[in-house]
Parts: structure tokens; C-alpha cells; sequence
């Protein structure tokens, strides 16, 4: 299974793709969410912590991992470019899960 990154417009086409950069550790990011199934959003703030030598291009902050964040783009803080998806957990069929203080993000742009 892949993870995507996805626009959508509702008028027009996009006359440029976002702005989009590499994560780099230590790179304070900003995340968007609905935590909890909650209707407004929330953002979390945080801090790349590491990067994977995978070709996958994930990488991991420190801002903890809540339900309602997955598919959720994750900026640089400091001009908005867009970094990548926040990736949620695997569902195990069980209504619980286990939610950690560190969360997975996949690269807008794929491996570094």
C-alpha cells in the first residue's frame, strides 16, 4: 500500500503546484487535523526528530500521533511549504488503538 499526497481545487486548475520541500531534521513543522473525529480542526506543532534511510521517505516528529490527524498535511513552519501526509496507524480491527508521542510522515516529495 502507497501513501499519496492529494490537491484538490473546487474552481478552476492550480496555476502552479504548492510550494513543497525536503524535511530536515530538527525542521519545525506544523500539522492539520480533526482530532478526535472533533468538526474543527486542530494543528500540532513540532520538530523533525529523524529521518528513514528507507526508499519509503518517511520521517518522524515529535509532536505525538492523535486519531483524526491521518492524511493531514504537514508544513514547514517557517514559510508553509508543504513537507508531506501525516500516516496513521494500522487498523487492527479493534476500536482502541494505542496513539504514541511520535508521529509518522511521509515526504511530499518521496525519498531523500
Amino acid at each position: 500500500m502507497s501513501d499519496y499526497v492529494v490537491f484538490k481545487k473546487d474552481d478552476g486548475v492550480f496555476d502552479s503546484a504548492p510550494e513543497m520541500v525536503y524535511p530536515m531534521i530538527l525542521g519545525k513543522y506544523i500539522t492539520v487535523g480533526f482530532a478526535f473525529g472533533e468538526k474543527t480542526p486542530s494543528l500540532r506543532v513540532g520538530h523533525v526528530s529523524s529521518l528513514s534511510t528507507g526508499s519509503e521517505g518517511f520521517f518522524y516528529g515529535d509532536s505525538g500521533d492523535l486519531p483524526g490527524f491521518s492524511g493531514g498535511g504537514v508544513f514547514y513552519a517557517r514559510n508553509g511549504a508543504l513537507m508531506g501526509i501525516a500516516r496513521g496507524s494500522e487498523w487492527d480491527g479493534k476500536e482502541t488503538k494505542r496513539y504514541t508521542e511520535v508521529l509518522e510522515m511521509v515526504s511530499a516529495q518521496g525519498e531523500f
